[in-house]
């Protein structure tokens, strides 16, 4: 049985000598308290025996010594007396243990983690239907923890940890319990006392291209678990999109005792919208000035509703020059349309059919405009834009033929009919010797194939507008035999590396020499099918009967079979074509050829079945495959059928020179318009005087934000890519919404003017799709644990009130000092002892 134990320091506080106090750098407030502390009994039986043994020793000392001392005189029977009295009191003194202990002890504040949304969701209106519709989400937080008392209640009993989150969480301050805000975090208390934008919030600014919001909440936990942790305050709308579910966060929470409070961000009912989803314009269009009809093209828009269904809309398509800048340049107004909005979950489409005016780069925009009194979820997904260059020199194409066959007649003819092509004619059938008594429809009628290939020979006739170089080449059956090896590895580069467009018209007549596997190596390799072997070619009969091709899937994707101009992509007019009667046997496709017409003769089905139309891209250019030579007999149906035909696959085997152009330096962008936060690759393409690739060490480009400032990482250096000469790429990550200007100077690639394009950064639709706040999602972390769901109009005055302190005093150092246990007491002790043996032995006692 324990009978004697210290005395509890907060017992003895009045006893206390000193206290010190002060901040430790973790959050912790340091204190230092001393006091004398005895060890008397703690029992009753303790104190009996203490007091009984005490009497009783006191008692027969002084009964020994009024025995022993009668003789003497009463002044030093008293002196006697005292001496061994004070012995006695040593003794007991040093029986109760007096000691002085030292505490130092830390008080660890209550903690209190917010987490605050950062995703781009956070961009939308926090209440579409509100008064105050402008104002986004990540703005309303921002309110809320400037203008509440929010932040200012939760840290009179909570230390606060700030932290942002979309795919992950970070911590990027700590605001002490009760201190002054300006004074703990001068870098974030400034934009929290603004609250007007939450572009101001630094690392606050909702960009964050997910939001993993049960990981993120678990990973918080995980950073600032602890038994201080008081709770956990999640400001967001719940748009989880990616990564595990609420569970994750619910899980750590329970198994850490924090409680969770998410404060929900966003209106709670779906609102109105419409939207582009996209739009399709072609990239180049031809011009011709001395026209007074131009080609025309199409610009096709898709549209999409929510909870509009059946109403009237109004859509419009405006044209402005493409160096525009969108916000203060919205163009001219070219048609506008009214349509019944589709359900949801359906979309509409809008075809706008234009013929260019002049030449130049142009944005063609779709603007929705919804029904009158419409408060949408966002409005910056109202209008989708394009940049459609019209190009006024004409197509500059080498026509080959092998002989004057009927497709080459009637092609020859209507080609030279055409004031968007310029074409030079080699029919490889005349005498060169015959050649100045020929006369021949086409601007130059050529000899030879020309030496400088892709340069085209000069012609005294050609307008100074007139290309320099060929945009397409026209195979018709022609002799390759006659053509020269370096022409060909010619026209293999320029298919390659620039972009030129070839199209292969296989016949009877010259076609069988490239079968021989030993020679024309390069040619075949152009094409996108394999040829049948000599011996299948010489064995094929002459059909007695015209067999109807058949369509692949592939075919109304491609345009180039489209013959009404009324129905773009709509490929039923061949369902009337009699059909042909020879095709050349090939052995099906190559591998990343794309097959849009089959020979219809039941001979040739299968996996060898003879294709009639194919193509593939060939490094940057395009190539064309026709398996007849019988396409004149499209004429039948009518001759604008035949020439609509050669006029769609010319334009599309063009299409690659038409974006390379005969510019020194050129822009290539894969993806103009992409998601904000992913990478684009910016290429530039540098050539010199004859097209050839040139060589250099990087290339410097400036990048502007849609703000007109530099954007971050700008200028981007751009270096060689291996194995593409002239050809210079680095990736650029467009941090933010808007419109972002590329420029190359012209100074440094020899160029009267800057070199410019532009990308557009659009909000990804993972993150655009949440429009409401998902309640059910921010009420499942609630509900998990010991938590309550709260709406942002109410966290300031209710979440203080609910989360309750967890503060905690530890101790973390502690030491004792005997306070008898001195050299002062042993001397007294025993000079006690010694004067009164002295004494007695001078009274002569024993």
């Amino acid at each position: 049985m324990t009978i004697f134990a210290p005395l509890s320091l907060s017992a003895l506080a009045p006893l206390a000598q000193a206290v010190q106090s002060g901040p430790t750098p973790s959050g912790a407030t340091l204190e230092s308290l001393t006091a004398t502390e005895w060890n008397p009994p703690r029992t009753p039986l303790g104190w009996s025996l203490l007091l009984g043994v005490g009497a009783a020793l006191l008692a027969w000392t002084v009964w020994l010594y009024v025995r022993d001392t009668r003789r003497l005189p009463r002044i030093l029977r008293a002196g006697l007396l005292a001496l061994r009295i004070g012995v006695l009191v040593c003794l007991a003194v040093v029986a109760l243990d007096p000691r002085e202990r030292t505490q130092t002890t830390a008080v660890r504040p209550s903690r209190v983690a917010v987490l605050i949304d950062t995703s781009q969701s956070m961009q939308l209106p926090a209440d579409p239907a509100g008064a105050d519709a402008e104002e986004t989400r990540a703005e309303a937080v921002a309110r809320t923890l400037a203008d509440s008392s929010l932040i200012q209640e939760l840290r009179r009993r909570h230390q606060v940890q700030l932290f942002r989150f979309d795919s992950d969480a970070e911590l990027i301050a700590e605001l002490p319990q009760g201190e002054a805000l300006d004074a703990a975090v001068p870098d974030v208390s400034a934009p929290l006392r603004g609250g007007e934008a939450a572009a101001a919030l630094g690392r606050l600014e909702p960009d964050g291209r997910e939001t993993r919001l049960g990981e993120a909440v678990a990973d918080a936990l995980r950073q600032v678990r602890g038994p201080t942790l008081a709770g956990a305050v999640i400001l967001s709308d719940g748009g989880q999109n990616a990564g595990a579910g609420a569970d994750a966060a619910v899980g750590r929470a329970a198994r850490d005792g924090v409680p969770l409070y998410p404060v929900g961000v966003g209106g709670t009912e779906r609102p109105a919208d419409v939207r582009v989803t996209d739009l399709s314009a072609p990239t180049d269009v031809r011009f011709a000035p001395e026209r007074e009809r131009q080609d025309p093209f199409e610009v096709r828009a898709f549209l999409a509703a929510e909870g509009l269904a059946g109403q009237t809309a109004t859509v419009a398509l405006t044209r402005a020059p493409a160096e525009s800048d969108p916000a203060t340049t919205p163009g001219e107004t070219l048609e506008t349309r009214t349509l019944a909005l589709p359900a949801d979950g359906e979309s509409a489409e809008v075809t706008f059919e234009r013929e260019p005016t002049e030449a130049g780069r142009f944005r063609y925009t779709v603007t929705i405009t919804p029904p009158p009194a419409t408060r949408e979820a966002r409005a910056d997904d109202n209008a989708r834009s394009a940049v459609v260059r019209a190009r006024s020199r004409p197509t500059s194409v080498l026509l080959i033929a092998g002989g004057p066959n009927r497709d080459y007649r009637f092609l020859q003819t209507a080609l030279a009919r055409q004031a968007t092509a310029e074409v030079d004619v080699l029919l490889q059938s005349i005498d060169p010797a015959e050649l100045p008594g020929v006369t021949q429809d086409g601007d130059v009628l050529l000899a030879e194939f020309p030496k400088n290939f892709p340069l085209r020979p000069p012609g005294e006739a050609r307008p100074e507008s007139s290309p320099d170089r060929y945009d397409v080449v026209l195979a018709l059956d022609a002799d390759w035999s006659r053509i020269p090896a370096e022409g060909v590895d010619n026209l293999t580069r320029w298919v390659d590396r620039q972009r030129g467009g070839f199209v292969f018209a296989a016949g009877d007549v010259y076609t069988p020499q490239l079968t021989d596997e030993a020679l024309y190596g390069p040619v075949r390799n152009l094409l996108p099918v394999r040829l049948a072997a000599r011996s299948l070619v010489e064995a094929s009969d002459e059909s007695t009967r015209p067999w109807q091709p058949e369509l692949t899937d592939a075919a109304a994707a491609s345009g180039v079979l489209d013959l009404d101009p009324e129905r773009p992509g709509d490929v039923s007019a061949w369902a009337a074509f009699e059909g042909f009667y020879r095709a050349f046997p090939t052995r099906g496709a190559k591998d990343l050829a794309s097959v849009l017409m089959l020979h219809g003769d039941p001979r040739t089905t299968g996996d060898g079945a003879t294709v009639l139309i194919a193509d593939q891209r060939y490094g940057g250019g395009r190539v064309y495959y026709l398996g007849t030579s019988e396409f004149w007999r499209l004429r039948s149906q009518g001759p604008e059928l035949f020439e609509r035909f050669w006029t769609n696959l010319i334009r599309a085997a063009a299409e690659g020179r038409a974006t390379e152009g005969d510019e020194p330096a050129l822009f290539l962008i894969d993806r103009p318009e992409t998601p904000v936060g992913e990478p684009v690759r910016i290429a530039v393409g540098l050539r010199d005087a004859r097209g050839e690739p040139v060589e250099a060490g990087t290339v410097t480009v400036t990048v502007e934000g849609p703000d007109g400032f530099p954007a971050p990482g700008s200028p981007l250096t751009l270096r060689p890519v291996p194995g593409r000469p002239g050809r210079f790429e680095a990736p650029f990550t467009p941090p933010r919404a808007g419109r972002f200007t590329l420029t190359l100077d012209g100074d440094d690639v020899g160029m009267a003017a800057d070199v410019t394009a532009t990308i557009t950064a659009r909000l990804p639709e993972l993150e655009l799709a949440t429009v409401r706040q998902d309640v059910p999602t921010l009420t499942a972390l609630a509900e998990g644990g010991t938590g309550r769901y709260l709406s942002l109009a109410e966290a300031a005055e209710t979440l203080p009130g609910l989360i309750e302190s967890r503060e905690r005093t530890v101790t973390v150092e502690e030491s004792v000092r005997a306070l008898w246990d001195v050299r002062w007491m042993l001397f007294l002790i025993v000079g006690l002892f010694g004067f009164e043996w002295l004494v007695r032995k001078l009274s002569r006692l024993a």
